[in-house]
């Protein structure tokens, strides 16, 4: 529902400042209901602050899983900015969450590394951390140092220019993940221990959900699988009390696996079963059967 006169200032910019900042601090419904607003009150002679708004809206429909809804502010803003389109930094921007959403990840990391190159003229300092932020959860399996490099930068943006901060704890989940990627446990233990205390510091409640499930990965690295699965179990339960669906099944994924490394074949055989009795989503599918068949 879109905010009343009464509740805000109306004017596109304002609409556009206060969805923007819900965004960063992860209020991904209020978020929503000024950012469709904005949308409202954009026009073909606002065309850059269309394709801003179409990136803002577009990256929440995308976190709220409502792909075509995403879709169809992408063809929304494709048709404001017509030929301009492919040139516009935000336009890319949500072309590159969408492949990567929809697992085309050569075209994502294109579209990602495009969109770092027009940023200097072409993005805000805030969407120019989070297309780094972006690229950088890409790369976190592949070339995690070059993932951490990525971090490291949007870290020092957001220093240099005095962004939000708690934009930082979800950078140094991030981060902390890739340097667990690249086998630098203790590293990882410094930064994801960052996280989780500025997620709670600034009520970040979702990013510290998360940054406690990557904590279970450096438990388990660390040899402590009994602690690996009391974090797990923690993290379930919050997870579903931030509707966290995909987290959520992460969990029962790793406390399987946690299972099957104690020795315990059998149980990790019937978690899976508990824990996907019906149809996997489709992020965990490959994962499942990986498990599965080492079991």
């Amino acid at each position: 529902m879109l905010a009343r006169a009464t509740d805000k200032p109306e004017g596109l910019e304002i609409a556009l400042a206060i969805g923007r900042r819900a965004l960063v601090n992860d209020r991904l419904d209020e978020a929503l209901r000024w950012l469709v607003q904005a949308r409202s009150l954009a026009t073909e002679k606002t065309p850059v602050v269309a394709a801003r708004i179409a990136f803002l809206l577009g990256a929440v429909y995308i976190g709220r899983d409502e792909e075509v809804a995403a879709d169809a502010v992408l063809a929304w803003a494709e048709g404001i900015l017509g030929r301009e389109a492919d040139s516009s930094a935000d336009v890319l921007h949500l072309r590159a969450l969408l492949a990567e959403r929809r697992g085309d990840r050569d075209v994502a990391m294109a579209l990602y590394r495009e969109v770092l190159q027009r940023a200097n003229v072409a993005l805000t300092p805030m969407t120019r951390v989070l297309a780094m932020r972006n690229l950088a959860a890409m790369l976190a399996h592949a070339r995690p140092r070059e993932s951490v490099g990525l971090y490291a930068m949007a870290l020092a943006t957001l220093d240099a220019d005095e962004l939000d901060a708690s934009m930082r704890c979800g950078i140094d989940n991030g981060m902390g993940y890739a340097l667990l990627c690249s086998g630098d446990v203790d590293g990882a233990r410094m930064k994801l221990d960052q996280a989780s205390s500025e997620a709670k510091r600034v009520g970040a409640e979702r990013v510290e959900v998360f940054a406690n499930f990557n904590r279970s990965l450096v438990d388990e690295l660390s040899g402590d699988l009994h602690a690996a699965d009391a974090r797990l179990r923690a993290v379930e339960a919050d997870a579903r009390r931030h509707d966290l669906d995909e987290l959520a099944g992460w969990t029962r994924i790793r406390r399987a696996w946690l299972q099957l490394r104690a020795g315990s074949a059998d149980a990790a055989a019937a978690a899976l079963r508990e824990a996907f009795a019906t149809a996997p989503r489709t992020e965990h599918r490959e994962a499942i059967a990986t498990l599965s068949a080492l079991i």
